[in-house]
């Protein structure tokens, strides 16, 4: 978050998976934790830029559903290596994934894919694993494809159906945010772009 180092992913057939940091400035990279291939799904620093979460795959099966893991929330510190797991934020939950820390760092965001026909709800909880609580549901059954904060953390926006969303975080009604459609234009024409106002 203060932009002195850069966290990624690497997934390779050798022990070298993982996420590891590496200075802005560059030089030797550091891993922080192991991954399984096919994860982690989702990085997102904590604002204070000592946590990392991200899902993780976790073995053995403990869901009853087909996937052969199962990906709940971890966290690393960057500084420690010191991994933690957090509870699913319901016991329903076959994968929790797409994590998000809220800017002023008290809450965490993550969308859980339920047992009973795929479909992903959001929820909430505090850094520490407590006080879960559902915010959001998916308005159809492919789910969320991202998940962000409102700077204010007082709102999260996600995309699903095709569309954006925002919901408040005490939860409600979500809020379809208007947006333009995909305009495609012949190769020997030109568009012309106008901001709100403009004509």
């Amino acid at each position: 978050p203060d932009g002195r180092f850069i966290a990624f992913m690497r997934q390779t057939d050798s022990d070298a998976s993982g996420i590891y940091l590496i200075s802005a400035l560059g030089g030797s990279e550091r891993k922080l934790v192991d991954i399984t291939p096919g994860g982690p799904m989702g990085l997102s620093w904590s604002p204070d830029g000592k946590w990392l979460a991200f899902a993780k795959a976790i073995s053995p099966v403990t869901k009853p559903d087909s996937s052969p893991e199962h990906f709940g929330i971890h966290l690393v510190n960057v500084e420690t290596t010191e991994e933690r797991v957090l509870p699913d934020p319901s016991p329903d939950c076959v994968h929790t994934r797409q994590p998000a820390f809220s800017p002023d760092g008290k809450y965490l965001a993550a969308a859980c894919v339920l047992i009973s026909g795929g479909v992903a709800k959001i929820y909430v909880q505090t850094p520490d694993g407590k006080h879960a609580r559902e915010v959001a549901g998916a308005t159809s059954s492919e789910g969320f494809t991202g998940i962000a904060w409102a700077a204010d953390s007082q709102s999260l926006l996600y995309s699903s159906d095709l569309h954006l969303w925002r919901v408040p975080l005490a939860g409600g009604k979500p809020e379809k945010l208007l947006f333009a459609q995909d305009v495609a234009s012949p190769a020997d024409r030109q568009q012309t772009r106008l901001r709100p106002g403009e004509q």
